[in-house]
């Protein structure tokens, strides 16, 4: 007789208390694992001065720890190891992850997701993932919701989101790659940010899209919202990112009154404030609900080069004056403001 055969006929003829034991402990194992895999989710931990990963999904509470989580030195690693942390109950103020002025800072998903709920104007100037400083930042592989599956986030031009999936300011170096941003005003805030010498600033391979304003609905004007936007910064790279169904929607034209153009607002990638030096490659920018790119009328010395904009109102459009960008071998067909067909070929 095989050993699985005098395994089995062992079995079968074991006490009935015997299997029945088995039996039990079986279920309850399985059910001990079950109850593992629904643990309540942990609190916030508020500041952190050391290396952190995460053991488990986060969810804040009403009135609770804000910002969720507080990086209080430079140098620090926060690992999300795949978990979510929904800060929704926190409203329009709640922040996830806050780096403030820290250097060499590096927030890694490996697929994880923040959940935010931004619903008023009073979230414009929030954020999922904020810096206010800093250099050599790192953020990769993080999925960015807002209000997820909610009336806001119905993925329409007819929606009115606010706040911003990730928010730099006054950062002169930074990396942020693979992560996903929905259903904010803003996908990606660069703001006030110039890279300094030698150091990176790479914006590559992120996913952008539903991050819109219906200003007609909403009966306000000059509200700009996109995928990416750079407002006064220089020397960054921006490659490799899909940009699609974003920007104010506008069919009024009653954007901003200090630009020239009134759709200056509503484009999915913008170039905008005296920002210069800025290289914009290898973009796709489909299918956003007035236009792909834009660069403003203060703005210089941008290379953008071997993009992918079709299927905008507008796929590109130039305020600046002639020739103070480079617009090269893209892929459009629409133009407008100082650009000539050239800008597209």
């Amino acid at each position: 007789m095989g050993l699985r055969a005098l395994v089995r006929s062992g079995w079968s003829r074991a006490p009935r208390a015997l299997k029945q034991a088995g039996y039990l402990g079986a279920v309850a194992l399985f059910a001990l694992g079950f109850l593992s895999s629904r643990a309540a989710a942990q609190g916030c931990p508020g500041n952190i001065t050391t290396n952190l990963t995460l053991t488990g999904n986060i969810a804040a509470t009403a009135g609770g720890q804000n910002p969720c989580i507080v990086i209080g030195a430079s140098g620090l690693t926060v690992n999300l190891a795949g978990y979510t942390i929904d800060v929704s109950a926190l409203g329009d103020s709640g922040v996830a992850i806050s780096n403030g002025t820290n250097s060499n800072t590096t927030i890694v998903g490996n697929g994880a997701t923040i959940i935010t709920d931004y619903t008023t104007s009073s979230a414009a100037n929030t954020a999922a993932i904020e810096s206010t400083g800093g250099t050599n930042l790192t953020i990769t592989g993080v999925t960015l919701e807002n209000e997820p599956g909610g009336s806001l986030c119905g993925k329409t031009r007819t929606d009115e989101n606010w706040g911003n999936g990730i928010s730099l300011d006054a950062v002169s170096g930074a990396t942020i790659s693979g992560n996903s941003a929905t259903c904010f005003q803003n996908g990606i805030s660069v703001a006030n940010s110039s890279i300094a010498r030698k150091a990176v600033g790479s914006i590559s391979g992120n996913n952008l899209t539903y991050n819109n304003f219906d200003m007609v609905a909403a009966g306000q004007a000059g509200i700009y919202s996109s995928g990416l936007v750079l407002s006064n910064s220089s020397g960054w790279t921006v490659s490799g990112n899909t940009i699609e169904y974003n920007g104010s929607y506008d069919l009024n034209y009653t954007c901003t009154s200090n630009v020239p153009n009134l759709i200056s607002c509503a484009f999915g990638l913008q170039i905008i404030n005296n920002s210069t030096g800025n290289t914009i490659e290898s973009n796709t920018v489909n299918s956003n609900y007035i236009g792909g790119i834009y660069t403003g009328p203060n703005t210089s010395k941008n290379v953008i080069e071997e993009n992918t904009a079709l299927n905008n109102l507008f796929d590109v459009w130039d305020d600046a004056p002639v020739h103070s960008n480079r617009w090269v071998k893209n892929t459009c067909s629409t133009i407008g403001g100082t650009l000539t067909t050239r800008a597209c070929s």
